[in-house]
């Protein structure tokens, strides 16, 4: 386990900034389904109901974010860590 690397890593229950997301986003390769645009994903993550991105430093490295009815049911989506940082913890 790489704990240093754990206690560098800054978590922000916030959206990130639109071109930090669409770079995260691109890194998983699902675009080459969805055919989003960046207008897009601004669109799809504003309507979050919770967000926490991961930094380290200034780069977001992980994003995830919780939509939901504000009622009954609730789904976790787009888990994304950045490829460099998969496996390191």
């Amino acid at each position: 386990m790489n704990l240093q690397l754990l206690r560098s890593l800054q978590y922000k229950e916030q959206l990130p900034a639109i071109n930090e997301y669409w770079d995260l986003f691109n890194t998983t390769d699902w675009n080459n389904e969805y055919k989003f645009t960046i207008t897009d994903l601004k669109k799809a993550i504003e309507k979050s109901w919770y967000a926490l991105s991961a930094f380290d430093s200034d780069k977001l490295v992980g994003f995830g974010r919780v939509i939901a009815d504000g009622v009954h049911h609730a789904f976790i989506v787009d888990i994304i860590v950045h490829p460099q940082y998969q496996a390191m913890a």
